[in-house]
């Protein structure tokens, strides 16, 4: 055995996640916000798409302090029937995505589609 694999620390998926989350709400993520990028970004690593995984982690969070996107913003939605219209207003778009998802679905039920 080599001198870096016997260095290697093995986390579990729960762990990851939960420490992703941490830090990105550190960096000034609101909580849901976190919770939606922390699941996306270890589902990607454990799939092996590491261009999605967690090293994305770093350049997020630096995004996040330099403002260049909004961890406290809350998607706007609007309703007009079977429509959806969702404002992100710069917010973190795995947050924007899964609230865009669960409103079009919603509103997709509601109107039998």
């Amino acid at each position: 055995m080599n001198a870096t694999a016997a260095a290697a620390i093995v986390r579990s998926a729960a762990w990851i996640e939960h420490a992703s989350k941490a830090i990105l709400q550190r960096a000034g993520a609101g909580p849901d916000a976190a919770d939606a990028m922390a699941k996306a970004l270890t589902e990607a690593h454990l799939r092996g798409v590491e261009t999605h995984g967690l090293r994305r982690l770093r350049p997020y969070v630096d995004r996040i302090k330099s403002c260049g996107v909004d961890g406290a913003a809350h998607p706007q939605v609007a309703e007009s029937e079977a429509i959806v219209h969702v404002d992100g207003r710069n917010g973190i778009a795995h947050y924007v995505a899964t609230r865009a998802a669960n409103a079009a679905a919603e509103a997709a039920g509601k109107h039998g589609i």
